[in-house]
């Protein structure tokens, strides 16, 4: 038995508290301007081999992280999201892949922990505790295949599943012919099927996450083994979208980390540091002005993002009836939304980037990757349906959600899949934004724009409502018309709004040195606005230089640009 304390120990203890890991994963990766197995360097050249980074990953490996995946009761660490949330984001701050990667073999496991047998969960529980891998081939309608279950046998062919190269563990999703009654899910020993039924070729790296391990896999009347069924037959569809929501919601999580990077990388990069840094200071003069602005609208949309994922990461746990709007809002607008301010950010650095070395590599690296993990075609298609009766019986009739769902790293209830509903019912989160355009604004230029933003954005809301509700209803099997598809993205928009008041609001009451101040908020809304194409209203200069200030600052620290604000190392 693997033991369930630090590795090498032997002995069986409680695993230390999220934030005390995840510094520990910190300190072992290193600083990533050195060179060393994390660094700048070494990730960058495993990534033009279009292979695994060996060297970082046999870190993770050191550190335990297959045990991070594993619930505690089956003798892993894992007890909560935002917990692995924050052990992965130390990988993806220096590379996106590399927590990307780790959430591929989770999100395998899910279906595993919420609907296998104990000899199952006890079985994939030790494999990944001991540092081996599993793949996934989610359900048809969201994975594309044609895998199916016809008489004895499977059949059909699955592409691009990640981790399949290496993977001792494969959870499959074949529907079930001839009589379609929906999806099986399958857990899977691949070295114990027969290689003249069960083909399994590696596939050559994509554009995208280039060293992370793809492979194709082709099933002929191959059979299927006795004791691999999870769940009942024909559960497969329902057990995939509760399951894979976590593995989602982290994943669009994750991209917070690389935007981290990249303003930090651009802030540091005019500076006599940045050398030291692994920075190259470039000879382009740029306006000290125009360098503030786009830092400090790069970190408002950093923090913008970051209090959705953290809204949606803690919904799991503590409104998990609702979840499945906050990830699917989470999962589509954070990739998409990210890449733009890396572009954005990418102007500060210039040439630099072109280079592909140090920093900058990293941050043109992590602009290749966020394309890869963009899902909101598939977010919208899922939202679209909610939206008419949301909007019937839901908008604007809610009480607004507790301040837990708005508190970094505060105490959450133990984690539970059977709680996750497919679809939801409910939306608590756009309730934050009709009470706070209620209450009383700090009496400051900053305060009185946060005030004048979140009034507009209301009346957006509600405008989006009554829209709602005079559309025809989608039907199912059929196309939606556009203009439920322009609400899908004007929603999103509207909850992340929501995240960022109910993150301002509670922290302020809790005394925060920053996140108290409407500085932010008035920043991250008036981005919101901008993209919602709500009436202009300019936003004082002083919001610009507290953002500009607190990047420069945190950089000097070594901190963290999220809403944890964490000692990073170097």
């Amino acid at each position: 038995m693997v033991s369930t304390g630090a590795p090498g120990t032997g002995v069986a203890r409680r695993p230390e508290p999220p934030p005390v890991r995840a510094a520990r994963l910190e300190d072992l990766l290193g600083d990533p301007a050195a060179h060393r197995p994390a660094g700048h360097r070494a990730l960058l050249a495993a990534d033009r081999r279009g292979r695994p980074p060996a060297e970082a990953e046999a870190l993770l490996d050191d550190f335990g992280i297959g045990a991070e995946l594993v619930p505690r009761a089956l003798g892993g660490h894992f007890d909560s999201a935002e917990g692995l949330l924050r052990i992965l984001r130390p990988a993806a701050r220096r590379d996106l892949a590399l927590g990307a990667g780790v959430l591929d073999s989770f999100a395998a496991a899910s279906p595993v922990w919420a609907a296998g047998r104990p000899d199952q969960r006890e079985a994939l529980a030790a494999l990944l505790r001991s540092g081996e891998r599993a793949a996934l081939v989610a359900p048809a309608g969201l994975a594309d295949h044609t895998l199916q279950i016809r008489g004895p046998g499977l059949h059909g062919a699955a592409a691009g599943i990640a981790q399949l190269p290496r993977a001792r563990a494969l959870v499959a999703f074949p529907r079930r012919e001839p009589e379609r009654t929906g999806h099986t899910a399958l857990l899977l020993d691949p070295a114990a099927l027969p290689p003249d039924r069960a083909r399994l070729r590696p596939r050559a790296p994509g554009p995208g996450l280039r060293h992370i391990p793809y492979g194709d896999l082709e099933f002929t009347d191959c059979p299927v083994p006795g004791g691999s069924l999870l769940g009942a037959p024909g559960d497969g569809m329902p057990l995939a979208l509760r399951s894979l929501r976590t593995a989602r919601t982290l994943t669009a999580a994750l991209c917070v980390g690389a935007a981290d990077t990249a303003l930090r990388t651009a802030a540091l990069a005019g500076r006599p540091e940045g050398n030291s840094r692994g920075t190259r200071a470039g000879s382009e003069r740029l306006d000290p002005r125009h360098t503030a602005a786009v830092l400090g609208a790069a970190f408002a949309d950093l923090l913008l993002c970051d209090s959705l994922a953290l809204a949606a990461t803690r919904a799991l746990h503590l409104r998990p009836a609702e979840s499945a709007l906050c990830s699917t809002a989470a999962a589509s607008l954070l990739p998409r939304l990210l890449r733009g301010t890396l572009q954005d950010l990418s102007t500060l650095l210039g040439a630099r980037i072109l280079a592909e070395e140090g920093g900058a590599g990293i941050v043109a690296k992590h602009l290749r990757e966020l394309p890869a993990l963009d899902d909101a075609a598939r977010c919208r298609a899922a939202l679209i349906p909610q939206l008419p009766l949301l909007a019937r019986e839901s908008f604007s009739r809610e009480p607004e959600p507790s301040g837990e769902l708005f508190h970094p790293g505060g105490p959450l209830p133990p984690f539970a899949h059977a709680p996750l509903t497919t679809a939801a019912r409910r939306d608590s989160l756009s309730a934050v934004l009709l009470a706070t355009a209620e209450q009383p604004f700090p009496d400051d230029p900053a305060g009185r724009t946060l005030a004048t933003l979140t009034r507009r954005l209301r009346a957006d809301f509600l405008d989006l409502r009554d829209t709602a509700r005079a559309l025809p209803v989608p039907r199912p099997g059929h196309a939606a018309a556009p203009g439920w598809f322009a609400l899908a993205d004007r929603y999103v928009l509207l909850l992340a709004a929501a995240a960022v008041l109910g993150v301002w609001r509670h922290r302020r009451a809790a005394g925060d040195s920053f996140l108290a101040d409407p500085d932010w908020a008035a920043a991250a809304l008036h981005r919101l606005a901008t993209r919602l194409g709500a009436p202009a209203v300019d936003l004082p200069a002083s919001c610009t230089a507290r953002l500009h200030t607190e990047v420069l600052a945190r950089c000097a620290r070594r901190e963290s640009l999220d809403l944890y604000r964490t000692a990073l190392a170097g």
